[in-house]
């Protein structure tokens, strides 16, 4: 597997096919690909505002993906915001377990049922510095 920057938009579209969705405006997007140069995950980072950005996660997920897609907000924003279905047990506990702390729900945000809840977590830049080495170094450009 590898990571691929600087095709945000190809990333972001094919992003958006999985997803059944789309991504309205400035986007960061980081690619995951297989092999074969076939893309299998991606991170993209949408929704700028001030201090925040929101994070939405495709497909497969690797920590070498998280590790780059956190140096890259970090230095645009203080803060990372994610929101994940609840029916996605395995994106949920991977939130916890990089440091996102669970901040409220949205009620029915995928869709009619409780499980389709968006349960909101957010990641400040000095948490994530605890498990990603010299990030406390990264300064915030304008």
């Amino acid at each position: 597997m590898s990571l691929v920057f600087g095709r945000d938009l190809e990333i972001a579209d094919w992003a958006s096919k999985e997803l059944g969705s789309n991504f309205l405006g400035f986007v960061i997007a980081i690619g995951l690909q297989d092999r074969q140069g076939n893309l299998v995950g991606a991170a993209i980072l949408h929704n700028w505002s001030h201090n925040d950005i929101e994070l939405s996660v495709v497909g497969k997920m690797t920590k070498q993906l998280l590790i780059a897609t956190a140096w890259v907000a970090f230095t645009k924003v203080g803060r990372i915001t994610v929101r994940v279905p609840r029916n996605s047990k395995r994106i949920l506990e991977a939130a916890v377990k990089y440091g996102f702390k669970y901040e409220g729900c949205v009620r029915r945000l995928y869709g009619p049922f409780k499980r389709h809840d968006g349960m909101i977590f957010g990641l400040m830049k000095s948490e994530a510095s605890r498990w990603i080495k010299g990030l406390d170094q990264v300064q915030m450009v304008a």
